[in-house]
């Protein structure tokens, strides 16, 4: 029974094998690497557009600037093959992730399916991009909640909540502007989570929303959000990717 068990946990796992083979490179990820390049060159953080033809030297608010460096420094340690390790390491954390919060609400059976169905979802978008480090916080920071509602983690103090959720947040808004979804999810379990754990959400949901502010820009990550969210109708149109899987892209 465990050695079919075994090879059921690694038939799944091998799920992921796809996801690390597909191609690193996706539109955006020389403009990043450029946008690190030029950080390195100019002793300072991007303030305006040097690369945008049609609104060159507007204001940037560069929210990525940290997953920009990272992704330089892979590729200067060793090429092409640091890019591929860097996608591989987060991807392969996020296949983890996703395995644990299945196993922890329906077992071992529960795990698989949904590795296998994640793996089988995501492989129309596995390239490296920023969007990964939102992926890798959101789904840790779920396993934690989800962990400490079901009573599985000690009892935390709102002080120590505050502080896990002031340094999950400091670094997710310097890597990518995907951090709203952290706040929701800690808001959810505020709401409908274990009436003993409101105190700690609450600490967690005020002091993780302060730590957004701990950026280079401060309260301009906010406004960017926002104009995201006011021009989101004409992004989906004319961006592909952020639009819903369809058959008209040929990576889905």
């Amino acid at each position: 029974m465990r050695l079919k068990n075994s090879v059921l946990d690694w038939g799944a796992r091998a799920c992921v094998l796809p996801l690390l083979a597909a191609p690193v490179s996706n539109p955006d990820l020389y403009w990043h690497l450029n946008a690190a390049g030029r950080m390195l060159a100019e002793g300072r953080l991007p303030r305006d557009d040097a690369f945008s033809f049609t609104r060159l030297g507007d204001r940037w608010v560069d929210f990525e600037w940290l997953f920009q460096l990272t992704a330089l420094g892979a590729e200067a340690a060793a090429g092409a093959w640091g890019l591929w390790a860097l996608k591989a390491a987060l991807w392969s954390l996020a296949a983890a992730l996703v395995e644990g919060a299945g196993r922890l609400s329906g077992g071992a059976p529960r795990g698989r399916l949904l590795l296998a169905l994640w793996c089988a979802a995501s492989l129309g978008r596995a390239e490296l991009k920023p969007e990964l480090f939102s992926l890798a916080f959101f789904l840790a920071l779920f396993l934690l909640l989800d962990s400490a509602d079901r009573g599985l983690l000690p009892e935390a103090s709102p002080v120590s909540a505050a502080a896990g959720a002031a340094l999950i947040f400091a670094c997710w808004a310097n890597l990518h502007a995907g951090w709203p979804v952290g706040l929701g999810l800690i808001a959810a379990f505020l709401v409908f989570g274990a009436e003993r754990a409101r105190p700690a959400c609450a600490a967690a949901l005020a002091a993780g929303a302060a730590a957004t502010l701990l950026n280079p820009y401060g309260c301009e990550v906010w406004t960017v959000l926002a104009e995201h969210l006011r021009f989101t109708p004409l992004l989906t149109e004319k961006i592909l990717e952020w639009g819903p899987l369809t058959p008209r892209n040929p990576y889905h």
